[in-house]
């Protein structure tokens, strides 16, 4: 009798203790029991789209080769090339009265820090930069010419460097009280109506 007691209570140990869940051995099976989801669930992240970046005024076609500088009229010489290319290098400086350095330039600014570059000593105002080379109609204007601009008094107020020519229209690099050293255009009316002067200041 002792050893019926026994066994019967040894069979419900074992009862008691066997699993009431079934192995899971595949992913078919997991996801029937929604065991799987939650391991599998990808983690989103949201991401800013970048700001549009400003387009700049598109640059004419200045492609040159070596016999340009010679033969082509809208070339100077390889210094006023080499100026240019510092002017541009420029490009984004904040607008700063008064300022010479790139931690800001004023128009007249630019000109004078850019030439100081080549040992070419300008004067520090637009009024008297407009004083130093040589006047030149439109057609004969070349890239690194400088170009001046009137007020509505019809002062010299504002001065740029050409960088591109293309028929009667000028682009040219300059500090804007607005937007800093950027490239603007004398397609652009208020450039058009104002331009004064152009200056060589260098062969």
């Amino acid at each position: 009798m002792k050893k019926v007691l026994y066994f019967f209570i040894l069979l419900l140990s074992f009862s008691a203790c066997k699993s009431k869940s079934s192995i899971v051995t595949s992913k078919k099976a997991a996801n029937r029991k929604n065991n799987y989801a939650a391991s599998t669930r990808t983690k989103t992240y949201s991401t800013k789209s970048a700001e549009p970046q400003k387009k700049l005024p598109q640059l004419l076609d200045f492609e040159k080769s070596e016999t340009d500088f010679a033969v082509n009229p809208r070339y100077n010489s390889r210094l006023s090339e080499q100026i240019v290319n510092k002017a541009m290098g420029k490009m984004g400086s904040s607008y700063k009265s008064g300022g010479t350095t790139n931690e800001g330039y004023d128009c007249s600014g630019l000109i004078f820090a850019t030439f100081s570059l080549f040992d070419i000593a300008l004067p520090r105002s637009s009024v008297e930069q407009a004083k130093y080379g040589v006047k030149l109609k439109l057609k004969d204007a070349r890239r690194g010419d400088l170009v001046f601009f009137k007020n509505s008094n019809k002062q010299i107020n504002h001065v740029g460097m050409i960088v591109a020519i293309h028929s009667d229209e000028i682009q040219f690099i300059h500090a804007a009280s607005r937007g800093g050293v950027i490239i603007s255009s004398t397609a652009e009316a208020y450039y058009n109506q104002n331009l004064v002067q152009i200056n060589r200041v260098i062969d």
